[in-house]
């Protein structure tokens, strides 16, 4: 690096990347309405810490709301086929009670299970088309292709019909944009095809759909599955902490399956103590995972246009940094053996995060000395940097980044740019999906080891 330069702000980081999206400012008009609201709300709360006043306040609600833009518009777009292999592995081990059963399958159309068989049928005839993305379904399907899938023609059609948007939908959603937000943030509002990735032609003739990106088809079934399985019912038990624990049941199978070692921190300490969920050790280093299920409680993690999605998503983020101090407190696992002259955590969401984390953690470095070096990443891409790094370089890594004063920097951006690593195959991630794959993938060529994982 020229001894003349300096790295780049998160901040002109997602000025370059999002003009390449016609996103690359925040009105300004905007930015002193966030700032006085956000500063308010966050009054007599814990989060005051991290926005003491409105400089910090308006750094809040700027950062967020390009790391929003970027998380909808284009993270969705990297969306690869193992995670709906993960989803539909955390699916078949959650025990819904009977009302979060009708629930789900009121907000799908069909059960569970018949409902991710019916899109993968779907994603399989836009991969296989002879004319890329063109969904055909004859009035009468091939009946082998149908029990492959054991699924009728109806789920099929009414899968594709859940998970379409029409050329009027479209229309509609920009005469909203139009009436609602004013110019400037316009281009801030993501697209219907992020929830519903088909386009319904109706062309008369030819193909009825059309998938425009399998990336974001995979995004879109992978969201609406866990939020249908994430649902309350009237049993004590909540499915949305039934998801977590699977979460990290999960988290548990892919270690093994990467032969990586790892401790579940609730055989060791007491449930009542407030704790991270994970350890993963390698000689002298660890690394203490938390596990979340998604950026902020219920739907608030998709608004980060506004103040309350913006403390949402914070608070969250800070309870649950504040877990993995807790338990690096107490050093528990140290009775077990295991050494931790290096040591760093990890908040792992359940859905992709982009710049997010960074920004949570340059207000927060910049309000306290940071004894625990720490990254906020999505689970896939956890899954990706530790199947490449492994334990202890993934600890060094982030602690590196700290060291560094780059602590508003992800670290895929960090490790790329700045360290030049070079991308690499992640190996023998999948081993733990395996029965997953089979009963989704059937066709030649669309199954996810052929679509290797890279990091970073």
């Amino acid at each position: 690096m020229d001894p003349g330069a300096r790295h780049a702000s998160l901040k002109e980081i997602a000025a370059l990347h999002l003009h390449f999206v016609a996103v690359n400012s925040v009105p300004s008009e905007l930015l002193d309405e966030h700032e006085r609201d956000i500063a308010k709300r966050v009054i007599g709360t814990d989060l005051a810490f991290v926005l003491p006043n409105l400089r910090a306040a308006r750094a809040a609600a700027a950062n967020s709301i390009l790391a929003r833009v970027h998380r909808t518009q284009i993270l969705a777009a990297r969306s690869a086929l193992d995670e709906l292999s993960k989803t539909w592995w955390i699916a078949k081990r959650v025990d819904l009670d009977a009302d979060q059963i009708a629930r789900a399958e009121t907000m799908l159309g069909m059960p569970v299970p018949i409902f991710v068989r019916a899109a993968s049928a779907l994603l399989a005839f836009a991969y296989m088309s002879d004319a890329p993305g063109a969904v055909f379904m004859e009035r009468d399907l091939d009946a082998e292709f149908l029990a492959k899938y054991e699924v009728g023609q109806e789920d099929l059609r009414l899968a594709a019909y859940k998970l379409s948007t029409t050329r009027d939908d479209v229309q509609r959603w920009l005469v909203e944009i139009r009436a609602r937000f004013r110019e400037g943030i316009k281009h801030l509002v993501p697209s219907p095809l992020l929830t519903t990735p088909l386009l319904r032609l109706d062309l008369g003739s030819g193909p009825p759909y059309a998938c425009p990106s399998v990336n974001h088809f995979v995004a879109a079934v992978r969201d609406r599955v866990r939020e249908a399985i994430s649902q309350r019912g009237r049993t004590d038990a909540d499915s949305a902490d039934l998801y977590g624990e699977r979460l990290v049941d999960y988290l548990k199978a892919f270690a093994t399956a990467a032969s990586l070692n790892v401790l579940d921190l609730d055989t060791i300490e007491d449930r009542t103590l407030r704790r991270a969920d994970l350890l993963f050790f390698e000689g002298d280093s660890v690394l203490i995972a938390e596990v979340k299920r998604s950026l902020a409680t219920g739907a608030l993690s998709r608004h980060l246009l506004y103040p309350e999605g913006i403390i949402a998503v914070f608070s969250h983020l800070h309870g649950a940094y504040g877990q993995c101090q807790a338990t690096f407190a107490r050093r528990s696992w140290r009775a077990t053996g295991i050494s931790d002259t290096h040591a760093a955590a990890v908040v792992l969401v359940d859905e992709p995060v982009g710049a997010e984390g960074a920004v949570f953690s340059d207000l927060y470095g910049a309000q306290t000395v940071v004894d625990l070096p720490f990254e906020i990443m999505g689970v896939d891409e956890f899954e990706n940097a530790i199947g490449v790094l492994g334990t202890r370089r993934l600890v060094e890594l982030i602690c590196k980044k700290w060291n560094e004063g780059l602590r508003d920097i992800p670290l895929l951006v960090y490790a790329r740019n700045v360290l030049g690593i070079e991308t690499q195959i992640v190996e023998g991630k999948r081993t733990h999906l395996e029965a997953e794959e089979r009963e989704l993938f059937f066709e030649a060529g669309l199954v996810p080891r052929n679509f290797p994982a890279v990091w970073p």
